[in-house]
């Protein structure tokens, strides 16, 4: 993981050097630094093994996901990880919106019976 923040870090000086040299230049440095931020996206989601920080960024879809959520909800100490329904832009519960979803990932693909016997 050091050897990822190491390259994140190298990925964002070079967005840096891009922003500062955008005014001279035509919609190639824009590019060039929206490139960047994809790229940085990408390492940052298998450095959490697939979890989206919701600081980060919420779905964007309607539906179900699994969700790290703040163990408050069940009066617990640690977070806890479970189903959770996103709709209209918001987390939501079968009472009431709660806001103690920390981090998010879409739900795996459904089991195929053929698929594990190498058909």
């Amino acid at each position: 993981m050091q050897e990822l923040e190491k390259i994140l870090e190298e990925i964002d000086q070079e967005k840096k050097n891009a922003a500062l040299s955008i005014r001279h230049t035509t919609g190639y440095k824009a590019g060039q630094i929206r490139m960047a931020e994809r790229i940085e996206k990408i390492i940052r989601k298998h450095m959490n093994d697939g979890w989206i920080p919701v600081e980060e960024a919420l779905p964007e879809e309607d539906g179900f996901y699994i969700a790290t959520m703040d163990g408050e909800i069940v009066d617990q100490q640690e977070p806890f990880t479970g189903l959770a329904e996103f709709e209209n832009g918001k987390w939501i519960d079968d009472e009431d919106d709660y806001r103690c979803v920390i981090a998010w990932r879409p739900l795996p693909e459904p089991y195929r019976p053929e698929r594990s016997e190498g058909k």
